[in-house]
């Protein structure tokens, strides 16, 4: 019958004395922690996609001048020119107007990106810590899904919210 100690019929599971009960514990800790990393992953690319399309305007403002010397240019002057013209299959003008638009908002992007992986990563322990001991975990859940939240949406909103501003402007004016 074994030793006592490690037995599945007196409650004991298969590694160092852990029940299945703790076994499965374990598991959906480890599934809740998963699950947010997964989702606060996948949730930052609908940010980005809303803040591009908004701080395009941003971006279209503060590079007029150089967006009308555009027609004026007839060479790729770098390499990211060089690499649109050659997979995207646009003229040089086109070229230079993408990089000209899409430099500034690399950066807005960026920003979404890092902050809404950082907030992930305690929004993810705080759902593994809610499984593992519910009372303490689930007050540490909710203040660590309002910094995802905040992190994601706030950085997205502001960005979108300026946007919106800057299209206001380029189609009023």
């Amino acid at each position: 019958m074994g030793d006592g100690v490690n037995h599945p019929r007196l409650g004991y599971g298969r590694r160092g004395g852990m029940s299945h009960a703790d076994d499965n514990a374990e598991s959906q800790a480890r599934s809740a922690l998963i699950g947010r990393l997964v989702a606060g992953h996948f949730a930052c690319y609908p940010m980005m996609v809303a803040a591009s399309i908004a701080t395009m305007s941003l971006s279209i403002i503060a590079q007029r001048e150089a967006l009308l010397r555009a027609e004026l240019q007839r060479q790729p002057s770098t390499d990211f020119q060089r690499w649109v013209i050659e997979q995207v299959d646009l003229d040089v003008v086109e070229a230079v107007r993408f990089e000209l638009i899409m430099s500034p908002i690399v950066w807005v992007l960026l920003l979404i990106f890092v902050a809404t992986h950082i907030a992930t990563v305690p929004w993810a322990l705080a759902a593994r810590a809610a499984v593992i001991d519910p009372p303490r975990g689930e007050r540490r859940l909710a203040r660590a899904t309002r910094l995802f939240f905040i992190a994601g949406a706030g950085t997205t909103g502001l960005a979108v919210a300026a946007g919106v501003v800057g299209w206001v402007i380029i189609f009023t004016s």
